[in-house]
């Protein structure tokens, strides 16, 4: 979605339910719950499963699963990445999260970014960010 299309429509409206409305309307995100159970499902992953794979508790995750809570970003891409997913999947995923998406000009986001489109492990994801001094995907934010 071109930014400067919904900045327009930002500043077009007369309300800013009317604002938030055209925004919804032309974002059209999935939901979080949803864009992960499809994700676990086409992986073929038990809720268990990937969250031993991304480090959080088993709770964590069926709380996301139900849309009770959000998590953190470091958390999205964990699940991105163990996944497989692409980088306008990831993008999304973060979105429906409610969390930045991967902006190139940062310089850890790039190396994220080079991962992914490359299809890098998670493992060596955090290797890759260990050798480049930046903040590993472990950490809690």
């Amino acid at each position: 979605m071109e930014q400067d299309h919904l900045l327009h429509g930002i500043q077009n409206a007369a309300t800013v339910t009317e604002a938030l409305h055209f925004v919804e309307q032309q974002c059209r995100m999935t939901p979080l719950r949803d864009l992960l159970g499809r994700t676990m499902a086409a992986e073929n992953l038990s809720p268990q499963e990937l969250a031993r794979r991304i480090d959080v508790e088993r709770s964590t995750l069926y709380r996301l699963l139900s849309g009770e809570r959000l998590t953190t970003r470091n958390v999205l891409l964990r699940i991105a990445i163990t996944v497989g997913l692409s980088l306008e999947e990831t993008q999304a995923l973060l979105r429906a999260g409610q969390r930045a998406e991967l902006y190139a000009p940062v310089r850890r986001d790039a190396i994220i970014l080079f991962c992914i489109s490359h299809g890098f492990t998670l493992a060596q994801t955090e290797d890759m960010l260990k050798r480049k001094n930046e903040t590993s995907l472990f950490e809690r934010v």
